[in-house]
């Protein structure tokens, strides 16, 4: 019965990793959509304000939107290589 219960838990721990990694990259994506649309949104006020681009100070607690940008195409690289690690993994790595 212990190897039936190791092997429960082991497959739990793969289908768990790989959900996880399939909501790390849709979250990834998220962020990636959101930085883009914030850089040109600041692009645009930059030239409405007839101002260089990236010369004001972002007041954002998360930061420059490139930063935001950049965040979220490595939270989707992070997740497809978790959900790939899913299906050789034994175990699932905290």
């Amino acid at each position: 019965m212990t190897s039936t219960n190791n092997t429960a838990e082991t497959t739990g721990n793969k289908v768990g990793s790989g959900l996880k990694g399939v909501f790390g990259v849709i979250n990834g994506v998220g962020e990636t959509i959101r930085g883009g649309i914030n850089s040109a949104v600041d692009g645009a006020g930059d030239a409405v304000a007839n101002r260089n681009s990236g010369t004001v100070t972002s007041n954002s607690p998360h930061g420059d939107s490139n930063q935001v940008f950049v965040k979220g195409q490595q939270e989707v690289k992070e997740g497809i290589a978790q959900v790939q690690g899913s299906s050789s993994q034994s175990q699932t790595k905290y």
